[in-house]
């Protein structure tokens, strides 16, 4: 797919959409996301329920954009055995980030430009799991690749449910012209 100049879509070969959609088809207990780069495992522990364009790499778990321009992303986690009073934080990143999205030394010392971040979060009270969702709509160039990871606050085993994990994404459009 290529867009011309008269800001219309050709199709690429073979493809008409970029769109996919993983999941997670098998329950994994023990998850350990004690270190902020730990990305969702879909390679192991998943399955892609489609993926128009192959844009979505499931061996290595990462997107790569084919176009530039915008994308919307959808993400959920349903995170099970997290310890009272721990949390959990989803998150959308660029491959290689290893900071957490906080204030401290990891993500002080990258720029903004090493990290496309959207995050969300979970406080464990008294319920048995928890759900995460998030989306977020990116302007992302062509090649740059996007990955679904997650941190927990100190839990090193909690469960990651095969009953509401997944990551999905579309291309939504160029980016318009003045």
């Amino acid at each position: 797919m290529a867009i011309s100049r008269s800001r219309k879509i050709a199709k690429r070969a073979g493809s008409t959409t970029c769109a996919f959609s993983v999941y997670i088809d098998t329950q994994f207990d023990a998850f350990n996301a004690a270190d902020a780069n730990t990305t969702i495992p879909y390679s192991t522990k998943g399955a892609v329920l489609f993926d128009n364009g192959g844009d979505y790499d499931l061996s290595n778990n990462k997107f790569t954009a084919p176009f530039t321009g915008f994308y919307q992303f959808n993400l959920k986690l349903r995170i099970e055995q997290l310890t009272t009073g721990n949390f959990v934080v989803g998150f959308l990143r660029q491959p290689g980030y290893t900071g957490n999205g906080g204030s401290g030394t990891a993500h002080a010392s990258r720029s903004t430009a090493d990290i496309i971040y959207s995050a969300t979060y979970a406080i464990r009270n008294s319920s048995d799991f928890n759900t995460l969702e998030s989306n977020a709509l990116l302007f992302l160039n062509k090649g740059q690749e996007i990955e679904h990871g997650a941190y927990v606050q100190t839990d090193t085993a909690v469960r990651l449910s095969d009953r509401g994990c997944h990551f999905q994404g579309y291309f939504v459009g160029p980016k318009p012209t003045a």
